[in-house]
């Protein structure tokens, strides 16, 4: 059945025949569980898995592996509220997330007695994503309190409905009091069983209470901005298309310039293991923690090189760069700039003509362009980048700023006319 106060599908499963009605207790459990998406930076869903609101305070737990390098997380029933990972335990798959309290947050769930074998109990989850969905099982195993806690043997075990996206959702009895938060299938000598692994309620809430008392987790940072390498911006820097993020920005002082990045760099792995897109460089970097250091493999103006970098705290944002009139028309481009500061300081766009190359990379009135190839920015320097058509060249790179982002564009010059 649907509840309509939190949108969500109620199913009972035994297995794949409708249940009886839910209790009182059952649909308050489902008001302290919520879904938990984890989003890429254009805003493209990456995973969804469910938690457990476990305070008043904005506290809700999951399963870490759900979240763990994730550039955003959102939490909620509905359109997901920001959330940030505030500590985790990674001994037996917790993450403890902070969400904004200011608007209403449902009360946190009763705590279950202890379960018995063969007890009915219902799993909460958010399987491929499909919203909050309730399945019926039994209790199947008690956890051993000698077992190591990341193995089957160290958790509860149920036999209900468990698929992708249940992981952190919450388990409870036919009262609807938790017993316990889902953090997969239980995986014994490599075949994974039809048992849902569930690390008991009280072990959740000592790790929360302990975890909670610690200073929130700061997140790494390399102090630079990439871009996803492009088929034409691969063709201006004269690499092969398919591997690595383009350096866009280097924080001065940061990690990165210590370590000697520069603008235009390329980053093709990570501790020897290839990174193929800005987002995949950032789960790599948030996996890890402010002073542990990363291996780089760098490739500058084809020249391979490893560089090491010792990973600082992410400040809150990239410092601004300085911006403070000679007005040119950039012929064939479609684009008509001007040097506001001096030779060194940014190019403004002042105008940029209807049909014309500048417009169809998405360049805007408004822009600054700090950087053409590799050099600042100034009407010479793309002047200059457009004579290499002539021998041979195929695609101009720059670096735009709008606002606080920074962005590298390519402009491909195939067929550019003298």
């Amino acid at each position: 059945m649907t509840v309509p106060a939190a949108g969500m599908l109620l199913l009972a499963i035994a297995p794949w025949t409708a249940g009886p009605e839910p209790t009182e207790g059952l649909l308050a459990a489902l008001r302290s569980a919520v879904i938990v998406e984890t989003v890429g930076e254009t805003g493209a869903l990456l995973s969804s898995a469910a938690g457990v609101v476990v305070d008043s305070a904005g506290g809700v737990v999951t399963a870490l592996h759900a979240v763990e390098g994730a550039p955003r997380i959102a939490v909620g029933t509905g359109p997901g509220r920001p959330a940030t990972l505030r500590a985790s335990e990674p001994s037996f798959d917790l993450a403890l997330l902070e969400v904004d309290p200011s608007e209403a947050t449902p009360p946190p769930p009763a705590l279950a007695p202890e379960p018995a074998i063969g007890q009915e109990v219902f799993a909460i989850g958010n399987p491929l994503g499909s919203g909050l969905v309730v399945t019926r099982g039994i209790v199947a195993a008690l956890p051993d309190s000698g077992a190591d806690p990341s193995t089957p043997e160290g958790h509860l075990l149920i036999d209900a409905l468990v698929a992708e996206g249940s992981s952190g959702g919450p388990v409870v009895d036919a009262a609807g009091r938790w017993i316990g938060m889902v953090v997969g299938k239980a995986v014994v000598d490599q075949t994974v069983l039809d048992l849902g692994m569930v690390v008991p309620a009280a072990r959740v809430l000592e790790a929360v209470e302990r975890l909670a008392a610690r200073p929130p987790l700061p997140a790494a940072s390399v102090g630079i901005e990439v871009a996803t390498m492009s088929a034409p911006m691969a063709a201006a820097l004269g690499v092969s298309p398919g591997l690595g993020v383009v350096v866009s920005r280097v924080r001065s002082a940061g990690p990165g310039n210590r370590a000697g990045l520069s603008p235009m760099d390329v980053i093709t792995a990570v501790d020897g293991r290839p990174v193929r897109s800005a987002r995949e460089l950032d789960s790599l970097v948030q996996a890890r923690h402010p002073g542990e250091e990363l291996k780089l493999s760098v490739s500058t103006d084809g020249h391979g090189r490893i560089l090491r970098v010792e990973l600082d705290e992410q400040p809150a944002q990239l410092p601004p760069d300085t911006a403070p009139a000679e007005v040119t028309e950039i012929e064939g481009l479609g684009l008509t700039v001007a040097q506001l500061g001096g030779i060194g300081s940014a190019l403004a766009v002042v105008s940029v003509a209807r049909r014309g190359r500048a417009e169809g990379a998405g360049i805007r009135r408004g822009d600054w362009i700090d950087l053409v190839g590799r050099r600042p920015a100034s009407a010479a320097a793309l002047r200059a980048e457009l004579r290499r058509q002539s021998h041979g060249a195929r695609a101009l790179l720059l670096r735009i700023r709008r606002g606080d982002s920074v962005r590298l564009t390519a402009i491909e010059l195939n067929d550019l006319g003298d």
